[in-house]
């Protein structure tokens, strides 16, 4: 950002692109292993050399914004000027997260949600069910999981995040009797380090499925 004028405030996100171009928080929470890879992308502009130009309309800023961005490999500018026709099912086939949509007739107003802007979010989904777990504290540790294709379950992933103690106890009483020593996974979890279940944690793995209601995730039979 050496080449920004002085006094100039832009307005945009810090963020790690994958291979693919996309952004990966997981990259930028290593933010030093993945120095070649941060990008900013400037959304808009509040001050141009110490004048204020948040009262002038989009349209204006963002070619006041285009005409003193020092572009280059990890800077660029984020505005596409198109409609949600175009917009939305690119979004959709590079499994972005959404579209912010701003007027290009509206005001810069900081700190206020109007409808001079929108956020429209893609929400994907996919239906997973519980193939086992790890040892814990309250009970799991990590939620085993993984999808079906055909009648085959498929191992995906460990789930940790978003489990209270008092949550992590329900749930446990809920699987603790399905425990079976036949695993319900057609593929072994990977045990490379860095990605699916390590050695250490894949000894300790406990198989709580023998067969799974599809309709819901929770309720299973033995």
């Amino acid at each position: 950002m050496k080449g920004l004028p002085k006094n100039t405030i832009i307005d945009g996100e810090l963020v790690a692109l994958d291979d693919e171009g996309r952004t990966d928080f997981n990259l930028l929470q290593n933010f030093r292993s993945a120095e070649s890879r941060i990008h900013y992308y400037t959304f808009d502009i509040l001050v141009a050399k110490g004048k204020a130009v948040t009262h002038l309309p989009l349209a204006e800023r963002r070619a006041i914004l285009e005409k003193i961005l020092p572009v280059n490999d990890h800077i660029s500018l984020s505005v596409v000027q198109t409609d949600s026709r175009a917009m939305l099912p690119f979004v959709r086939e590079h499994g972005l997260e959404g579209v912010v949509a701003k007027r290009v007739d509206g005001i810069y107003q900081p700190g206020k949600r109007t409808g001079l802007w929108a956020k429209h979010r893609i929400n994907l989904g996919q239906e997973f069910v519980i193939g086992g777990y790890t040892k814990g504290t309250h009970g799991f540790d990590a939620l085993i999981i993984g999808f079906y294709r055909g009648k085959d379950l498929i191992y995906a992933a460990r789930v940790r995040a978003g489990f209270v103690p008092a949550t992590r106890r329900e749930v446990f009483a809920q699987i603790e009797d399905l425990q079976t020593k036949h695993c319900p996974f057609v593929n072994l979890p990977e045990t490379s380090a860095g990605r699916g279940l390590a050695p250490a944690v894949h000894r300790q793995e406990r198989y709580d499925i023998k067969s799974i209601d599809r309709k819901n995730c929770w309720q299973c039979e033995n």
